[in-house]
């Protein structure tokens, strides 16, 4: 198994009732040389008020810019979140939307999403990136 392969089981591991709604395109293009994203932001500084409990059941969806709806993603697993990387895209030298940061957190984090131990049926967060169209 490839790195991107081995990030797209902690990403959307068998166990989760909500894997098979994960995009794996960005995880075919990873690789062990995976470099840094440029950002320091780190996932565990997000702060959560007003979000709903998971034992609500709600689905959130994340719409936030590029790699930032990553971070917010791994924020929402830390309380128990499913998060599902729903990005569909791929880097390429014209295109349109730069998904390298994105692609980097997804993959410096999985480990960390891994041993979070987020039960089978919990709530998900959809992530998606509001810069998909290339808009801004």
């Amino acid at each position: 198994m490839n790195a991107g392969e081995e990030a797209f089981k902690c990403w959307a591991p068998d166990s989760s009732v909500w894997s098979r709604w994960a995009t794996p395109v960005l995880f075919a293009e990873m690789s062990i040389t995976q470099g840094a994203d440029g950002e320091s932001l780190d996932w565990r500084s997000v702060a959560l008020g007003g979000m709903p409990g998971t034992a609500e059941r709600n689905a959130i969806v994340v719409d936030l810019p590029g790699a930032q709806s990553v971070t917010m993603g791994m924020a929402l697993a830390s309380a128990g979140y499913r998060p599902v990387p729903l990005f569909n895209a791929a880097s390429a030298m014209a295109a349109i939307v730069n998904v390298q940061p994105i692609s980097t957190r997804l993959f410096r984090w999985a480990q960390a999403l891994a041993g979070m131990n987020i039960p089978a049926d919990a709530p998900p967060a959809f992530l998606i990136d509001d810069k998909r169209l290339g808009t801004a």
